[in-house]
């Protein structure tokens, strides 16, 4: 039973107990630390260490580390780890695990992804809305790709102001039905995408100007397309 503190677990114990909370599920161990001692009987699954238990030093870290989602009570929005968008509000009626399913929802959101050319204050609502996603098509030993993804909506609004595919501007649209795509490229190392929307018993407005020219101005039945690049590191470099 005592195997890991050597058959002595009275010597091996973590009385002062002065792991170092990191705060984001992982310890690092301080002097007399011991993994016992932190985790208890199950410390080979709980911490991730793989080596003989007595060989733990000073300063090492253990544990499997954890996203922390918990809103921060402090801020006025919640913020997306990945690529820091600012969500002001998300509420939904309906919504499926993979996020591509929505039914009476309304969204808020600062999208902040320069490297994608997006720095601008959206706001949509819908009564239903489905999302899609074709595999990737590989030619010519990966040199060319082409996959595309969008949404089919019913009932739905949308409003942009700020930096939108690389070019500022503003937009918006209501629609009793509509669908948006992006189909997304890589031409020998060079990504793009191609932005495709259109809708029936609506009206849609705006411009956008920079990298590409964009304007959309219609009612009853219209669409717009936009072309941009993927990446602004992948374009460049």
């Amino acid at each position: 039973m005592y195997h890991y503190a050597g058959n002595n677990p009275v010597k091996y114990t973590d009385p002062t107990g002065m792991w170092h909370d990191n705060e984001d599920g992982t310890f690092t161990a301080e002097s007399g630390d011991t993994l016992w001692g932190l985790y208890g009987e199950d410390w080979q699954g709980k911490s991730g260490f793989t080596r003989d238990p007595r060989t733990l030093q000073v300063g090492e870290t253990v544990g499997r580390k954890i996203e922390n989602t918990k809103p921060d009570s402090r801020a006025a929005c919640i913020s997306d780890s990945q690529t820091q968008n600012a969500i002001f509000w998300d509420f939904s009626a309906g919504k499926s695990d993979a996020g591509l399913t929505r039914a009476l929802y309304t969204r808020g959101v600062i999208n902040n992804d320069l490297n994608n050319g997006q720095l601008n204050l959206t706001v949509d609502l819908g009564g239903a809305e489905y999302g899609f996603k074709t595999p990737t098509l590989s030619l010519f030993g990966g040199k060319v790709k082409a996959r595309m993804d969008g949404t089919l909506g019913a009932f739905t609004g949308q409003g942009s102001i700020g930096i939108k595919d690389f070019a500022i501007g503003a937009d918006g649209d209501i629609s009793m039905l509509k669908a948006s795509s992006t189909i997304h490229l890589s031409l020998f190392g060079i990504n793009s995408k191609v932005s495709l929307e259109g809708f029936l018993g609506g009206l849609a407005g705006g411009w956008r100007f920079g990298f590409n020219l964009f304007s959309k101005h219609a009612y009853g039945i219209g669409g717009s397309i936009s072309v941009a690049p993927e990446d602004i590191e992948e374009f460049f470099k």
